[in-house]
């Protein structure tokens, strides 16, 4: 969004690049994709360009899980910026240091959780939760359940497949809150809709 901002001096447009990026459904994306062009066609050419599986959720073939940034290696550069002046063996002897100290930190805050997934996981399924709450459950067939919505929009959930037509579900490999409602509707644990990759217990 910042690059955006200072490309285009608009944080309107910025935002709008931003909810179609963080769209799961196709027919989200594209409709943010034409307010973009309504609102600034060289940005829309310059977005369609990079390729929008380059960009955006919905479009990315992998897996990319709610990760759309690259703060991360942002925040290591910043990190090591005190050490690029040193010699490489020191510069190389303060990033192990550095590291130690971190891994050590989570290493130690990981042994005191007691949750089935990580902490930030369960904040995420928090939030799923009280998106959808209010709606309302109807069972298709075995495994399968529509859920509609405070608002009248349907969706339907696949426990067995672990997807949603809401598209969080298989693009974030946590439940959405559809499928956690149709879950507690037969009692289902939901250790067993979230990706293993999340658990910390296998």
């Amino acid at each position: 969004m910042r690059n955006f901002v200072y490309r285009y001096k608009s944080k309107g447009l910025a935002k709008m690049v931003c909810e179609a990026a963080f769209s799961f459904r196709r027919s989200d994306f594209d409709a943010n994709f034409a307010k973009i062009k309504q609102a600034s066609a060289p940005c829309f050419k310059y977005l369609e360009d990079i390729g929008t599986a380059k960009w955006s959720q919905t479009y990315f073939p992998g897996n990319r899980y709610n990760l759309l940034t690259s703060n991360v290696v942002e925040q290591l550069n910043k990190a090591i910026s005190k050490s690029r002046a040193s010699p490489t063996v020191e510069m190389f002897m303060f990033i192990q240091r550095m590291l130690t100290r971190w891994f050590s930190a989570r290493r130690t805050k990981s042994a005191k959780h007691r949750g089935f997934v990580t902490p930030e996981v369960d904040k995420v399924m928090q939030t799923h939760i009280r998106l959808t709450k209010g709606s309302k459950i109807y069972p298709a067939k075995e495994w399968t359940y529509s859920v509609r919505g405070l608002f009248g929009h349907p969706n339907t959930v696949h426990l067995d497949t672990k997807a949603c037509t809401c598209q969080v579900f298989q693009k974030l490999k946590i439940p959405c809150g559809h499928a956690m409602l149709a879950a507690d509707s037969i009692g289902l644990p939901y250790t067993q809709l979230v990706g293993d990759c999340y658990k910390t217990q296998h």
